[in-house]
Parts: C-alpha cells; sequence; structure tokens
C-alpha cells in the first residue's frame, strides 16, 4: 500500500507502523524515518553532500532527468555513479560512455552537479579477477582510468575512488595491500596529469572497521597516493545513536592522526541504516 503524509513541519519525522493481517489476526510492527527538505534557493548547492544513484545498474535511468532535477532542487552538489571499467571499455582500446551514462553525465553538467566517480577494476576484456594484477593488466587498467579521466574532465568533474569495497575481497584472500597500492600509485599520477586539481580517494570500504586492510596500505606507502579516503559506514543492526557508529568513526580518525594524514579529506560515499 501507499502511505501519505501531510507534513507541516521542516523535520526528521519518526513513523511507527502496526499492520494487523485481517483473517489472521497476525500484527506486525515497523518504524522507519521520512523527512521534509527545506530546498535551498535554484542552483544553490551543499558542497559537501551528494547521493549515490546506480543508474548504471537501471535505478531511475528512465526517467533520470526528473531524478537529477530533484536532487538539484534538494541541494545536492555531488552525484556518486559507477563508470565501470567493461562498460566504458566495451571493445579493446574504445573509450565511451556508453548508455546510460552519455545521457546522465552530461544532464550532471547542465544541472551545475559534479559527478563522483567510481573507478572499476575489473573487465571481461582482459581479466577475470576482482582487481587487475599482471603488468599487462594494469596497462590496461591505467589505459582505463587515463581515458576516463579525459573524457570526465570536459564536464568539470575532480572526484575519483579506485574500486568499490574491494576490502571484502582482499579479507578472502583474492589479493593482497601490496596489490591495491599498486593500482593508487598506477591511477594518481595519470588523473593529475589531466586533472591538477582532481581528488583521488583509497579504500572504499565496506563498514567502518576494516583496519587491517587501510594499515595494511598504509604501511605500503599509499598515503602518497590518494587525497581522502571512503567508507561505508552502513548501520545494520539499527540507527547511528543504537550502535557502534561514533566508536567507529573515532577509530578510522585516530588510524589516521597516527599515520600523520588527519589532514586528508574522509568521505562517506555510500551510507544509510
Amino acid at each position: 500500500h501507499d502511505f501519505k503524509f501531510k507534513l507541516d513541519e521542516f523535520a526528521v519525522y519518526n513513523v511507527y507502523f502496526t499492520l494487523t493481517d485481517k483473517k489472521s489476526g497476525e500484527a506486525v510492527e515497523m518504524t522507519t524515518r521520512i523527512s521534509r527538505l527545506n530546498g535551498p534557493p535554484d542552483g544553490v548547492f551543499n558542497e559537501q553532500m551528494g547521493l549515490n544513484n546506480h543508474f548504471q545498474d537501471g535505478r531511475g535511468t528512465d526517467r533520470y532527468d526528473e531524478v537529477l532535477d530533484m536532487f538539484a532542487d534538494a541541494g545536492f552538489k555531488h552525484i556518486r555513479e559507477a563508470c565501470n571499467w567493461d562498460w566504458f571499455e566495451r571493445t579493446p582500446g574504445v573509450y565511451e560512455f556508453p548508455y546510460p551514462h552519455n545521457l546522465f553525465i552530461p544532464k550532471i553538467y547542465e544541472n551545475g552537479q559534479k559527478n563522483f566517480v567510481l573507478v572499476g577494476t575489473k573487465t571481461w576484456l582482459y581479466n577475470q579477477e576482482d582487481i587487475p594484477v599482471s603488468d599487462s593488466e594494469i596497462g590496461h587498467w591505467r589505459d582505463y582510468v587515463e581515458n576516463l579521466a579525459i573524457q570526465h574532465k570536459q564536464y568539470g568533474n575532480k572526484d575519483f575512488e579506485i574500486g568499490n569495497e574491494l576490502n571484502l575481497a582482499y579479507n578472502t584472500g583474492r589479493f593482497t595491500a601490496e596489490q591495491y597500492v599498486r593500482l593508487l600509485k598506477e591511477a594518481y599520477p595519470v588523473i593529475k596529469k589531466h586533472i591538477p586539481d582532481a581528488r583521488v580517494y583509497a579504500f572504499c570500504t565496506a563498514n567502518v572497521q576494516p583496519y587491517k586492510f587501510i594499515r595494511e596500505c598504509l604501511d605500503l606507502g599509499a598515503a602518497d597516493y590518494f587525497d581522502g579516503i571512503s567508507i561505508h559506514p552502513y548501520q545494520v543492526l539499527g540507527r547511528p545513536e543504537e550502535t557502534e557508529y561514533f566508536n567507529d568513526i573515532k577509530g578510522i580518525k585516530d588510524l589516521m592522526k597516527e599515520y600523520g594524514i588527519e589532514d586528508k579529506s574522509l568521505v562517506y560515499s555510500e551510507y544509510g541504516w
């Protein structure tokens, strides 16, 4: 069923449901939150805020213009969207934005927003593993990253995130921290070559506590090859105030301070509870 609410005040609301089966009498209680946002004036954006949409996966693609206008009206500056390697290079050596990227990336630019670019790490053309490992695979990947930066430059996009939740594959031994750091060493200079003021983000970890992965990468000199750390601090057991969320964030900040990189950015590129 669809529920409609008349919200008179700009606020976050707790909504409590009790749904009762008319036949069995069984009742189920549910709780959620909804909000009414006070949108900013036209053309004004919150530079610190963004949304993760997954147009690439077909979510909202059929009405991408309407969705992006809604995001703009709410004042979100950044739209995080992947341009996976196997999408961007479908034929060896040919680099182009595929559908739907060729539609929504220009629209993001038209709206005065920025694409927070998730850089992929695998393709059926050259490798089937989580990340490229051999010199040949890494050479092809570097070409993909460079051409991705070249094409995003025309739209003013400056934020690039290297890989997505790769700590999950690292935890099962499918690649090493040294191999991931090599990707950072390859990507960082080619992105900066074309966009000198680009911001490159490392790790992009699932959840907040993969300290072993991050620490091992930092011990290998990774800090010289990124401008910030991105994390996905999902809270699956409850709301932030009901979980270890604040302790987890303190933990990652303490780790950054320990390695002398507390001045680098810390970004939540996916988040929810």
